[in-house]
């Protein structure tokens, strides 16, 4: 029996969860269309702020996940050196 939320959609309709290189390929889109926009002639400043703060956000947001995805290989690495000294 599928549970319908209130939001409108099915709770089986909700897709996968996204891998990190999904996510930073989002991201770089994102950052690509944004680049355009800032150096867009025609957008007025306040616009080319706006996109300049997209650009902010998607890099602080594409650090964030590289920084965990740093973390999470090091944890493998030492769970892997601790299994090796453990022999």
């Amino acid at each position: 029996m599928k549970r319908s939320s209130r939001v409108g959609y099915e709770v089986s309709d909700v897709p996968a969860p996204l891998s990190r290189e999904d996510v930073l390929e989002a991201i770089r889109r994102v950052m690509d269309t944004a680049f355009t926009r800032v150096d867009n002639r025609y957008l007025r400043n306040q616009e080319k702020l706006g996109w300049a703060r997209v650009i902010v956000g998607a890099a602080g947001a594409a650090a964030s996940l590289l920084r965990d995805e740093d973390l999470d290989d090091l944890k493998a690495r030492i769970e892997a050196l601790e299994e090796v000294k453990g022999k």
